[in-house]
């Protein structure tokens, strides 16, 4: 959603797509498990891995973080203390 947001498209129609890529990947999930009879676990797994080589090559291996650095850092008592050691 956040590419097709990105790329210059309301948010809404970017939810409306990503819900429809969702739900022809559950209807191709489905057809797989009736028609081929493999088990429902095993073809999620398979599309899981398809998928999310297909986003790979197509983010060209970078992160799909949508706003970079937007997490606040953490507080000193919850670092490791391993890190606050090197110090």
């Amino acid at each position: 959603m956040y590419w097709l947001w990105q790329l210059g498209l309301p948010v809404g129609w970017a939810i409306l797509a990503s819900l429809f890529v969702a739900a022809g990947v559950g209807m191709i999930n489905g057809m797989i498990t009736v028609l081929l009879n493999v088990p429902s676990f095993v073809a999620t797994l398979a599309t899981n891995f398809i998928l999310f080589g297909i986003v790979l090559i197509e983010s060209n291996d970078t992160e799909a973080t949508p706003i970079p650095g937007s997490l606040p850092p953490r507080p000193r008592a919850l670092s490791p203390t391993w890190a606050s050691s090197a110090r």
